[in-house]
């Protein structure tokens, strides 16, 4: 267990622009070499204590290159000026318990174009000379008829007229429009902050930033389309869906909030719908019939990432403004200052059962993470901070829409 791993270059320019790339993991706690080594947890946003930039730093952050975010790739760049025609990088274990196990590997490049150098992703950048770890593979998750917009970061549909989603549109195409002409169930929406009618509901929306969301949570029992949503209730059990579904909160589960509750299990479904909305799980937010209201998706991960900045600008305890003033068993005087009212209405697991009424909010992003997870928001009674998780598709989770 050396406490340095040193990279040292004699051909650097003095006052060149240089950057020297990480990437690998590096086990620090009982031997779990997987870990990314800037990350006690990648669904925790806090760091290690493990960095030294350019000398030893006893304990400290002082100089420490951490990176904002979490990659999966395990790669993180880190821009340095040439001071003298040879440079010294220091790598030390500050400390942690078990064996120390893993391995990093360090590059320095001359600086260049960033981005994603990989022909096989969705992202590769035909200018970017270094990868940044930025490569992603979602277009792969993308349903037959749809494509993968970059901008938006999410699956769009190819052609919108395109009813079948065949590839073109045809005179089955045009039928299925002409069925449709003069259905008024898609709101008129002119105004952030209006309410908006939604299959025989008004709701809440609220300006955050520049974004425009709902206000609460998603209630829908069809698609947009008019489908109905498959309901799981009366002991349903989840991880056998791989369709989409939705329920009500504890609604006659036998196990419910059993870990963490509030009472919310022990009242009629209505009332507990009435405050919560319903919960879905990930196939039915991402079904090409859409749950949200025309114009309007379920977020993207970049989506939940300006939500979150937006929220950090009002203060360092930006979870609370970001929470309803009820529903959780403890509220602040800051508590709904930032308008999304996220409600304390806990998760329904995969493995059937709910848990977390009062304590956890929970909100699906329309992105994966492999072919058995996928993002989300997560808030949590007790935190300051707001954090991007990921669960299995098969729970059912909140869903709260914004305006594309």
């Amino acid at each position: 267990q050396s406490n340095y791993n040193t990279v040292e270059i004699s051909e650097c320019e003095i006052g060149e622009e240089y950057m020297l790339q990480i990437t690998g993991t590096y086990g620090v706690s009982n031997g779990i070499c997987d870990e990314d080594a800037a990350f006690a947890d990648w669904g925790n946003p806090t760091p290690r204590s493990i960095w030294v930039w350019n000398g030893v730093c006893d304990g400290c952050q002082i100089n420490r290159p951490m990176p904002d975010v979490y990659n999966p790739e395990h790669i993180y760049m880190y821009p340095f000026t040439a001071e003298s025609n040879e440079q010294t990088f220091h790598f030390e274990d500050l400390g942690g318990a078990g064996d120390n196990c893993g391995g990093l590997l360090f590059k320095i490049f001359q600086s260049g174009p960033l981005g994603c150098t990989d022909h096989e992703s969705c992202n590769y950048d035909a200018e970017a000379l270094i990868n940044d770890g930025s490569c992603h593979f979602n277009c792969d998750f993308c349903h037959d008829g749809t494509v993968w917009d970059e901008e938006l970061f999410k699956c769009i549909v190819a052609i919108p007229t395109d009813t079948n989603f065949d590839g073109c549109t045809d005179l089955n195409d045009l039928l299925d429009i002409l069925s449709a002409y003069g259905d008024c169930a898609v709101a008129v929406f002119t105004t952030c902050g209006d309410p908006l009618e939604y299959q025989g509901y008004d709701y809440e929306t609220v300006l955050i930033g520049e974004q425009c969301w709902f206000a609460e949570n998603l209630r829908a029992e069809n698609y947009r389309n008019g489908d109905a949503i498959l309901y799981c209730a009366n002991d349903c059990p989840w991880q056998q869906t791989t369709t989409g579904a939705s329920s009500v909160y504890g609604d006659t589960y036998s196990n419910c909030g059993v870990n963490l509750g509030s009472g919310y299990c022990s009242l009629p479904t209505a009332e507990v719908f009435d405050v919560f909305g319903r919960l879905y799980n990930w196939h039915a937010v991402t079904d090409e019939r859409e749950v949200c209201p025309s114009g309007w998706s379920v977020p993207s991960v970049i989506d939940f990432e300006n939500l979150i900045s937006s929220s950090q600008l009002q203060g360092t305890s930006y979870a609370d403004y970001m929470k309803s003033s009820d529903t959780w068993i403890e509220s602040t005087v800051d508590s709904g200052i930032l308008g999304f009212q996220a409600l304390a209405g806990g998760y329904g697991g995969n493995l059937g059962g709910f848990d977390g009424d009062g304590y956890l909010a929970d909100f699906w992003s329309n992105i994966p993470t492999n072919n058995t997870n996928a993002h989300h928001l997560q808030i949590e009674l007790g935190m300051d901070e707001v954090f991007i998780n990921d669960n299995h598709k098969q729970y059912a989770l909140s869903v709260r829409c914004i305006k594309d």
